[in-house]
């Protein structure tokens, strides 16, 4: 990935969420990172940040990587809202920009949401917010 590549991402997730990942990112379709680089897997690392159509996109998965980490967008889930949200609905909720969020409940970073209209939506895949809802 070029280094105007990486630094987008980096400036990113530094102003959305106030983070600085120790680690390196790369391109291949989505971009990609890794704490220490290592040719001896097939994928090195992982799936961190989609280019979607409105803007870049974290991923579940990334977002739970480095959920201690988050200072801003953060919304904090009760349980019945977080049940709300892995099933599909909204909720309201008052935040000072739209954009993509980091759903937490208790402690732990959940995954992805989406901020838009006074309404927050889950950005979790379906298989894992099921998964989830078991544990609840």
């Amino acid at each position: 990935m070029s280094q105007n590549s990486e630094k987008k991402v980096k400036k990113y997730l530094k102003k959305r969420f106030g983070i600085e990942p120790e680690g390196e990112f790369y391109y291949n379709g989505d971009y990609w990172f890794c704490r220490e680089p290592n040719d001896k897997y097939e994928t090195n690392g992982i799936r961190a940040v989609r280019d979607m159509d409105i803007g870049l996109k974290p991923t579940t998965y990334f977002l739970q990587l480095i959920g201690s980490q988050i200072e801003k967008n953060k919304v904090d889930l009760d349980k019945k809202e977080l049940e709300a949200l892995l099933n599909g609905e909204m909720i309201e909720r008052t935040l000072n920009e739209k954009g993509y969020v980091a759903l937490f409940y208790e402690t732990r970073c959940i995954g992805c949401g989406l901020y838009k209209d006074e309404l927050v939506s889950s950005r979790v895949p379906k298989g894992r917010g099921k998964e989830f809802l078991g544990f609840l």
